[in-house]
C-alpha cells in the first residue's frame, strides 16, 4: 500500500511595529510577521525596501502610511500603519516696521503659525512686554533700539528665533 502525504501550507500574516522618537525623522520597523519568507515595504514617500527590518529618514513633516506586504509560497498579507513626522519649530519673525518716530506701532508676526504651536514673545521696552499670540501689536514710546525674542513650541519641542529683530525709535 502506498502512502500519499498531502502537505498544506499556511499563508503569511503581516504585522510590524514602528519605532520613532517625536521630533525625529529617523524611524525603524520591527517586522512581526509570521509564516513569511519575503517582504516588500512602501514608506508613503516614494521609497520602498525589501529588508526584513528596515530603517529610513523622512525628508519632511507629514503623515505617511507605511505598508508591509509579507509573502510566502501560499500567498501574501498586507499590514498598514500611519506615522506622523513632526519637527521642532525653527521660528522666524516678520515685522511691519523696523524704525520710526515714537510712539511707534510695530506688528510682529511669528512663523510658523497654527493650532499646534504655542508662542512666547518678549518685547523689552515695548507695550505689551510679553505675549503668547502668533501676531502681536507692540508700541514703543521712548527713543532707542529694541529687540524682540520669540520661542515657538509644538509637540516635538521648542525653537527660539535666531535673528533678533532690531527696532529703532528716533
Amino acid at each position: 500500500m502506498e502512502n500519499n502525504m498531502v502537505t498544506v501550507g499556511q499563508g503569511p500574516s503581516a504585522a510590524f511595529t514602528i519605532h520613532n522618537t517625536l521630533g525625529d525623522a529617523d524611524i525603524s520597523m520591527s517586522n512581526n510577521s509570521t509564516d513569511s519568507d519575503s517582504f516588500v515595504w512602501n514608506f508613503g514617500d516614494g521609497n520602498s525596501s525589501i529588508a526584513t527590518n528596515p530603517t529610513l529618514s523622512y525628508e519632511g513633516e507629514g503623515s505617511y502610511e507605511i505598508m508591509l506586504i509579507a509573502m510566502n509560497e501560499c500567498g501574501f498579507d498586507t499590514a498598514r500603519q500611519v506615522v506622523e513626522i513632526i519637527f521642532a519649530p525653527n521660528p522666524t519673525i516678520t515685522t511691519s516696521e523696523t524704525s520710526g518716530c515714537g510712539p511707534l506701532t510695530v506688528v510682529f508676526e511669528a512663523n510658523p503659525q497654527g493650532d499646534n504651536y504655542t508662542y512666547d514673545w518678549t518685547f523689552p521696552g515695548g507695550s505689551p512686554a510679553t505675549s503668547d499670540q502668533a501676531v502681536v501689536t507692540v508700541i514703543y514710546d521712548i527713543p532707542g533700539q529694541y529687540m524682540a525674542d520669540l520661542t515657538v513650541t509644538n509637540a516635538a519641542g521648542s525653537g527660539t528665533n535666531s535673528t533678533i529683530e532690531m527696532i529703532t525709535i528716533v
